[in-house]
């Protein structure tokens, strides 16, 4: 008499919780943003808002110039880590079960590559005021570039609220990790509050730099959810 013992194949949801080799890169790179990130934030200063005297633009440009430069090479840096998130996280996102997820996954990607865009006017915009600051600082100038990037910065805040708030809806509307999606609700509503604060209405630089911080979190927190559970079933 023989026996024959079956092996059950692993169930989807295992599969699903195990994270691939893509998974863990990206994972690693939300790790790698938040260290940079964190490091960042207390070389920024308190940034000019919009319609902020010539004055005050140029003081703040022309001290610490060595720490504004490092500000400027680091955010340059971070480009690639934070592409792997967003890749990782759509990725996720798009591989759920459920058919309404499809849509905002999709609406997650359109925000995450307008809101990658929008950085990167920024970005540029107060590197060049850096630059300005250093070799000659004209006032005119250095304020034109300061409420450039300003308003690249409102635009930043509308579409981080796309971007976190699809998350928040895929990951509580199918399952996921329900702090995970609380968090990205609350991160798409600081976003939008955010607005008020660069364009000069609200407290000095606070919800600007809150809204930073909590991007970072959100890096470090999506990093171990790519790594331990799926984000949406």
């Amino acid at each position: 008499m023989t026996t024959s013992a079956t092996t059950s194949p692993a169930s989807t949801s295992d599969l699903a919780a195990t994270p691939d080799g893509f998974a863990k890169l990206a994972a690693a790179a939300g790790f790698l943003t938040f260290v940079v990130g964190m490091a960042m934030a207390p070389l920024s200063g308190t940034a000019p808002r919009l319609g902020d005297a010539e004055a005050d633009v140029v003081a703040y440009f022309t001290s610490d110039v060595g720490s504004h430069q490092a500000v400027v090479v680091l955010s340059a840096f971070l480009g690639l880590p934070i592409a792997l998130v967003f890749a990782g996280v759509y990725r996720a996102l798009a591989r759920s079960s459920v058919p309404a997820a499809a849509g905002w996954s999709g609406l997650f990607l359109f925000g995450a590559v307008m809101m990658s865009a929008t950085a990167g006017v920024q970005e540029a915009l107060v590197g060049l005021a850096v630059h300005q600051g250093e070799v000659d600082p004209d006032p005119g100038l250095l304020r034109l570039l300061s409420d450039g990037g300003n308003v690249a910065g409102a635009s930043l805040g509308v579409w981080a609220a796309v971007t976190f708030g699809a998350v928040a809806v895929v990951v509580l509307r199918t399952g996921g990790p329900r702090w995970y999606g609380i968090l990205c609700a609350v991160i798409a509503g600081i976003g939008l509050v955010s607005i008020v604060d660069t364009t000069g209405a609200g407290p000095d630089g606070v919800l600007a730099e809150v809204a930073f911080t909590g991007f970072i979190v959100w890096t470090v927190a999506t990093s171990v959810v790519l790594l331990r559970r799926p984000l949406a079933r």
